[in-house]
């Protein structure tokens, strides 16, 4: 089996294994079931799900070679803009719980402990597969711009899985636009930082935030608010040097080749 159907079976296997916990879950909502119970069954799907996608690691790909690398310090420059938004909420977060702390019961932290797992298990799958697979299965000695749509496309497309937790079309519709500019965004600096470990913070971090706050009646800070912007911003200025940069080595690859055949 090639690299390009491992990146396709791994995404299915993925969106088979997540979204039956997801239905799992939404079946319990509609039965109200307890709340621990309700997630404790999702998480067991996120954590089968995170060991599949280890084990087609470990198997096909290694761990640097999809992105598990050192972070480049001169390039967190451009991981700037989502500083400036995740700190604020984080500073918020920790300042509603530090004001509710005496009111939590054992279950209230059994809630947040399994939801910041559950996070990480997501940040962590998801982009070890579409930032981190799929450029490297579908990458190409002529341009990185194809793998690059093809992970835009497939995160994108990835999230109609939402459809198990019994949302709407037009809620799921509405997830995949978040999603699609989070992906534009994050394929790019997948590429210029050559680590996909900020991507993973960022992504477990305001999950795990959004859903907490949601879950205990907290506000978000409103640096979050402007994910979309950033995302626009920072994804639009990269894939413009990378297209550049793209342009110039395919276009030194030509002259060199053409050289070759004259001298031969």
């Amino acid at each position: 089996m090639n690299k390009k159907k491992i990146a396709i079976f791994t995404t299915i296997i993925y969106v088979i294994v997540l979204g039956s916990g997801l239905y799992l879950y939404s079946w319990f909502v509609g039965n109200k079931v307890n709340e621990v119970e309700k997630l404790l069954v999702s998480l067991i799907s996120q954590i089968i799900a995170v060991a599949c996608v280890v084990y087609i690691i470990n198997k096909y790909y290694g761990w640097k070679n999809i992105g598990f690398r050192k972070i480049k310090l001169k390039s967190i420059i451009w991981f700037f803009p989502y500083i400036v938004i995740i700190v604020p909420m984080i500073y918020e977060f920790i300042i509603h719980i530090c004001k509710n702390i005496t009111s939590f019961s054992v279950s209230t932290w059994a809630v947040l402990f399994i939801t910041f797992i559950g996070a990480s298990s997501v940040g962590f799958s998801e982009e070890a597969i579409f930032r981190g697979i799929y450029l490297e299965s579908f990458k190409s000695e002529k341009t990185v711009i194809r793998p690059m749509i093809i992970s835009y496309l497939g995160f994108s497309i990835f999230h109609i899985v939402n459809l198990f937790v019994g949302n709407s079309f037009a809620q799921v519709f509405i997830t995949i636009i978040v999603s699609s500019l989070l992906g534009f965004s994050f394929i790019a600096l997948a590429i210029k930082l050559e680590s996909i470990w900020l991507n993973i913070i960022f992504h477990t971090t305001w999950n795990f935030i959004l859903i907490s706050s949601q879950t205990l009646n907290f506000s978000v800070s409103k640096t979050s608010g402007f994910i979309s912007e950033v995302n626009i911003l920072v994804g639009s200025i990269l894939w413009l040097m990378i297209i550049k940069k793209d342009k110039i080595e395919r276009k030194k690859s030509f002259i060199t080749n053409e050289n070759k055949k004259t001298t031969v």
